[in-house]
């Protein structure tokens, strides 16, 4: 009897233990998905903007980060509906304090969520305008894959700056213009120090947007 008396309290103290964990797991599950409730509701009223540049003219973003500025010439007159809202978003303040979330060396740099997750956005997609290549330093629109995004569309507002040439992604994603000068701010990005968890691409001091500003001639 006192075996059984043993092995019973054993067996109480080991259910314990699951439900105490289950309860713990039951708890964090809720909070993620109250985060991501929260991604959405930060990011889904916003509507896709009007068209408000002109495709004659030139666009310059001059990008302030943590690590230096960049100077990115827009292209205007290939890739109007991408350009047009970009030049909106950083007009309306969207990208400040955001981070490069995302880095690979010799690869690219993204950034562009709110959420710095890889997740978040503003609630709407762009249509695709695949033509132009991906050198070093071009800038594109992120994108879901092809399983779930056929037509290609655009993130409406993660981007992705290429650290080389990466010709394997032309045709595929929506090229909108490249850095100019800052070319070494992407080199700082690109090669800075990443944790090791996942594909290794999340930096561990990541560099944050402070301001973009949008010139036009």
């Amino acid at each position: 009897m006192k075996r059984i008396g043993i092995i019973a309290g054993f067996l109480l103290l080991f259910v314990g233990i699951i439900v105490t964990l289950a309860n713990q797991f039951s708890q964090k599950a809720d909070q993620m998905a109250d985060f991501g409730v929260t991604q959405v509701a930060e990011t889904e009223d916003m509507k896709k903007p009007k068209m408000s540049i002109n495709k004659t003219k030139k666009y310059t973003a001059v990008m302030k980060t943590s690590a230096g500025e960049m100077e990115i010439e827009l292209f205007a007159d290939k890739t109007p509906i991408t350009v047009n809202n970009f030049v909106t978003l950083s007009k309306k303040k969207f990208y400040e304090n955001v981070i490069f979330h995302r880095t690979i060396k010799g690869f690219m740099i993204q950034g562009g969520d709110p959420t710095g997750t890889g997740r978040g956005g503003p609630g709407y997609t762009l249509p695709a305008e695949i033509g132009l290549p991906h050198k070093r330093g071009s800038i594109a629109m992120a994108r879901l894959g092809d399983e779930v995004n056929p037509k290609k569309e655009s993130s409406g507002s993660q981007f992705y700056i290429a650290h080389q040439d990466i010709p394997q992604l032309d045709g595929q994603y929506t090229v909108f213009g490249r850095v100019t000068k800052g070319l070494e701010i992407i080199d700082a990005i690109a090669e800075a120090p990443t944790k090791m968890e996942g594909e290794g691409s999340s930096p561990i001091d990541p560099v944050t947007i402070i301001s973009i500003i949008i010139s036009e001639q």
